[in-house]
Order: structure tokens, then sequence, then C-alpha cells
């Protein structure tokens, strides 16, 4: 009787335990049901695929952590990327036909961007989607327009237009960034694996810091040289892109024009005393009535395509004092002749440096390459 006693008590301990087990396993189950996709929360059969907004460098398409790659491109991202007020992504059927078009708000680098594709009711197929960033202030698109007209209308009809406000722009252009995933077939997929489409977006702007030096007094009983006599005005004629973006050739030219500031005796050398509103501190540091002046502009996408030059000038004389037709040819020459290849995608940032060092003679440094130019060659004595 004891025997049976003793086996009978382990025969229940074994159940008791077996049973606790298969109640935390079921808790184990339904934490992870809990923290699957929100799509088994809201009782899907199956789940909708992710369609996920995401700029280039936190993709890591580069292959390299960030504090490794140049230091324009770090700059930009970590200050420009929070300039990203809204976002709109439109999206066409598989013949690019204009479906819909989804609006949202700010984006923070790092953080995961997803547009609700289970919220704009379209069914299975295959979709591209382009995603442009601050359709605002500075940036339209006909979209409406379009709309408006009614029909079918398609990826290729519609375009961003640059508002150049009747031909002079005084003021840093809204940052804009562009992405592009075409024929991504968006089918339901399983609970346990639900697919993921990026939409990696890039910036279309790029900055360029212009930097005079070697300007010498021009007006009796001066003695240094005043920063608001002096201006910088680049012209452009790139204000339309496709939803490629790239560029729609024929269109006017524009300009963009910034009053030079001193930086004279700032630490850090060129390019280095720039806030994140592009504003360089005053400096004081005057030697010889020689001064380092500058001018900052956020300018649209230049590429080879669209000629983009630039002149220093005086404002009281109007003389000018330097100028170049073609900004992208002289960046390309500049590097060249140190052995060195720009990449316009990769490099967003150009500091160019004019330094009038000798007569006849002028130093131009890019991002710290340095070229001599001979004035005579440029028609200029």
């Amino acid at each position: 009787m004891k025997n049976f006693e003793k086996r009978s008590t382990t025969t229940t301990t074994r159940f008791e335990a077996g049973v606790m087990i298969t109640v935390a396993l079921l808790v184990l189950l339904l934490l992870a049901v809990l923290i699957l996709p929100g799509c088994v929360a809201q009782e899907y059969e199956y789940c909708p695929p992710r369609l996920v907004i995401i700029t280039d460098q936190d993709a890591g398409l580069y292959g390299e952590p960030a504090e490794t790659r140049a230091q324009s491109r770090a700059r930009y991202v970590d200050e420009w990327f929070d300039c990203i007020d809204s976002i709109h992504v439109y999206i066409f059927d598989e013949n690019e036909r204009f479906v819909t078009i989804w609006s949202g708000g700010g984006y923070t680098p790092g953080q995961e961007y997803e547009v609700p594709y289970d919220k704009l009711g379209l069914p299975e197929g295959v979709y591209s989607f382009v995603a442009w960033t601050n359709r605002w202030g500075d940036h339209t698109c006909n979209v409406n327009e379009l709309l408006a007209q009614g029909g079918d209308f398609y990826l290729d009809d519609l375009h961003m237009y640059l508002d150049t406000h009747g031909g002079e722009i005084d003021h840093d252009l809204n940052h804009r960034h562009w992405g592009i995933l075409e024929r991504a077939n968006m089918s339901n997929q399983s609970v346990i694996s639900p697919s993921e489409y990026r939409i990696v977006i890039d910036p279309a702007i790029h900055r360029v810091n212009f930097m005079l030096e070697g300007v010498e007094v021009d007006r009796p009983g001066q003695t240094r040289v005043d920063a608001e006599d002096y201006s910088v005005t680049v012209s452009d004629n790139n204000p339309v892109h496709n939803f490629r973006n790239k560029y729609v050739t024929g269109q006017p030219t524009y300009y963009h024009t910034r009053t030079m500031m001193d930086v004279t005796g700032a630490p850090g050398g060129p390019g280095a005393w720039f806030d994140d509103e592009g504003i360089p501190p005053a400096g004081a540091d005057y030697k010889d009535g020689v001064a380092l002046l500058t001018a900052s502009m956020n300018l649209v996408h230049i590429h080879d395509l669209s000629k983009t030059g630039f002149s220093m000038h005086n404002n009281d004389s109007g003389e000018e004092v330097f100028a170049y037709d073609d900004i992208v040819g002289l960046i390309n020459l500049v590097y060249s002749s140190n052995d060195q290849k720009v990449d316009f995608e990769e490099t967003l940032e150009f500091d160019i440096l004019v330094s009038f060092v000798a007569p006849f003679y002028v130093n131009i440094t890019i991002n710290g390459w340095t070229y001599r130019l001979n004035l005579v060659d440029l028609g200029r004595k």
C-alpha cells in the first residue's frame, strides 16, 4: 500500500508539471502572436506587403559605416535630412498609369517611415512608386492640373517644378529628395513572412559655398573690404524635372543672387565656418585690407546637362571680379587636375574658393583640391 501511494504521488507531480509546461507554452505562443506583424492582431488571413521609405544612407547602400564616408555627405545627412517636413508618394500601375497619391508627415533620420499600404485599398498587382519630399514652397507638381483635366495620365506626364520667383531667387531653396521603386509585385503574403518593399530616397539638392579671397580695398580712405560690396550670382536653367529626376531641357534661365559675408579671421580655414543654416560668423582679423568673403546657396541637382554658371561682382562699380559659365565643368577640371573623380550623386556639398594670388592668375580650390587658372585664357586681363 505504501508503494502504491508513493507511485500515485509521483504520477500526480509529473502530471502537474506537464500542465504547468503546457500553460507556459501557451503563454509564450500568445506573446509571440502579439508581437508578430500588426496584421495578425487585425485578424488578416494574409499580411499585406509593407512599404517603407528610407534614405540611401540608412539603407546602407555604400557598404561602409557612416563615419568613414566623405565629410560633406555625412554632414549633409546629419543636418539636411532633418529638414524633411512632408513626403508624397505617387503610385502607378504596371503600365505606369497614375493610380493615386499618398501624403505623409516629416521624416526622422534613422527611424522607419512606413506608408500604410493596407489603408490604400489597392488590389494585388504590380505597382511603381515615386516619392518626393517637401512638395511645397519652392517645389510644385502638375498632378492637380492633370487630375482636373480628367482621363488617364502616366508617370512620364508628371513633372516637379521649381518656383523661380520671376527668374530671381534670393533665398535658400527648400530641401528636396527623390526616390523610385519600380514594378514591385504587391501581393499578400503569409503572416509569418510578409514582404517588405523600400523606396530609397536621395537628396536632389546641392549646396555650394562660394568664397572669394584676395580682393582689396577699392575706395579712398577705406581700410578694409566691405563684404556687402560684393555678390555672387548663379545662372541656371533646370527648374523642371521629370519623375525619374531627370532634367527637362529647353527651360528658361533663372538666377540665384546672394550678397557676400565677411569671415576673415574665422577659425578652421575655408569651408569650416558654416552653421546649420549656411551662415558663417563674423570675422575681425583684417590684414592689409584683404578679406575672405563668402556666400552659400542651395541649387537644384547640378549636372552636366544644366549649364550652371556663376559670377562674382562688385555691387558698387558693377565690375565682374570672376566668372565661369560652367560650375560642373570647373569642378571636373579641378578634380581631374588632381587625379580625382567627382561623383555628383555622392558629393552633395562643394566649397568653391576663388583666390587672387598673382597678376593674371587665380587659384580655384574646390573641396580641398586646387587648380591655377590663367585669367588671360578666360578672356580677362
